[in-house]
């Protein structure tokens, strides 16, 4: 299974229609690659639409058609934990995200993500724990789709210094915060981002397939 947030709306690609229990998403049988972006931009545009679910036999087969009708990036970030267990988190064009951007050209993506943090965050002494998940999420540039995969890592500092939003990426505050707290982010995030935090506390929760 795959799960993408298209328009910040869980759009599920899988082969298992029938392990699938959500009632209220809309559910198709996937034909062609013509069929299916019809039906993605359908969903783009319906605005009371509260999740797609797209199957087929060959779930390869169907993201290979997906990524088809997109252009792809990558990027990577992490979620980064200090001595006291607080979570980092940054405040951008209104909202609460995790500290993450676009890999340079051939950089692996655990060295994109240390410098994503470092950059955003203005914190330094990280480390990587492990790799988290991955998520997928698009959204339009240049007229075209862009389907992004973003490399979640969890990563660990003993930095104590303070910290500097990278303003010139719409930053405008990075905050260390309490797992008591993190109601305010939940409440002014995107969907994805909640995942990411959910599968933090929770790491057996299946997520996406790779």
């Amino acid at each position: 299974m795959y799960k993408v947030f298209v328009k910040n709306r869980p759009v599920i690609l899988t082969d298992r229609p029938d392990q699938f229990i959500e009632t209220s998403f809309e559910k198709h049988r996937f034909v062609s690659k013509k069929k299916l972006e019809l039906q993605i931009e359908a969903f783009e545009h319906e605005k009371a639409a509260i999740g797609l679910m797209v199957f087929h036999y060959d779930l390869d087969e169907l993201f290979y058609y997906f990524r088809r009708i997109c252009r792809f990036v990558k990027a990577a970030g992490g979620v980064v934990q200090n001595k006291d267990d607080e979570l980092l988190f940054i405040f951008r064009k209104h909202k609460w995200d995790l500290p993450k951007g676009k890999l340079d050209s051939d950089e692996h993506p655990r060295e994109a993500a240390l410098r994503e943090v470092q950059e955003e965050c203005g914190v330094g002494r990280l480390r990587i724990e492990d790799k988290l998940c991955d998520t997928y999420h698009t959204y339009w540039e240049d007229g075209r789709r862009v389907l992004k995969k973003t490399y979640w890592f969890t990563m660990k500092t003993n930095y104590e210094g303070r910290l500097i939003p990278q303003l010139e990426e719409d930053i405008t505050d990075v905050k260390w915060l309490k797992q008591a707290d993190l109601n305010v982010v939940s409440e002014n995030t995107y969907r994805a981002i909640n995942d990411v935090v959910e599968i933090f506390n929770n790491p057996n929760l299946p997520y996406n397939r790779e």
